[in-house]
């Protein structure tokens, strides 16, 4: 796999892909196995103000917040994962908190970034508790009309529950 990325990242400055690699090489995923699924994560302890959970994209992929993680590890422990593919909203939602649990972290301030602003909302309404702040940052609130096409998306974000199921 690593020679995957090698070879992805190539024709790229040294200046861009150094820290990125360097970060790869200094923050191993961590996993745990929950509900069938294996969770790659990444947790970086530092920061006394509580836990940032970051929640990524349609890629899936948390290491896209490395910037963001070098950046507020020193005032927030920081976790961030790559999501396997699940069935529904609900099995990613309990492997989250699964992962939480796997750092024995109670609730956290909740970042999430494009399709994970949505899974942001639906894991705050499912378990408000885990929960203390939540940054979304371009995300969307799906419309009717656009439903059906997500539905024909990549597994990702097929599992979705329908907006009205989320924003009432």
């Amino acid at each position: 796999m690593e020679q995957n990325y090698k070879e992805l990242y190539r024709n790229v400055p040294p200046s861009k892909k150094d820290p990125y690699f360097k970060f790869r090489d200094t923050h191993p995923y961590k996993t745990i196995v929950s509900g069938g699924y294996t969770w790659k994560y990444i947790s970086c302890k530092n920061g006394g103000r509580g836990t940032l959970l970051l929640l990524p994209g349609g890629t899936g992929e948390g290491i896209g917040f490395f910037r963001v993680i070098e950046n507020l590890n020193q005032y927030f422990s920081v976790i961030t994962l790559a999501y396997p593919f699940v069935n529904s909203i609900e099995e990613l939602l309990d492997g989250i908190l699964a992962v939480m649990d796997a750092e024995q972290v109670k609730s956290a301030h909740m970042l999430g970034a494009s399709a994970g602003g949505h899974i942001t909302l639906c894991l705050a309404k499912r378990n408000p508790d885990r929960v203390l702040k939540l940054v979304l940052t371009n995300t969307f609130v799906p419309e009717p009309e656009y439903e059906s096409k997500i539905r024909k998306s990549p597994i990702f974000l097929r599992v979705f529950p329908r907006a009205r199921e989320v924003y009432r």
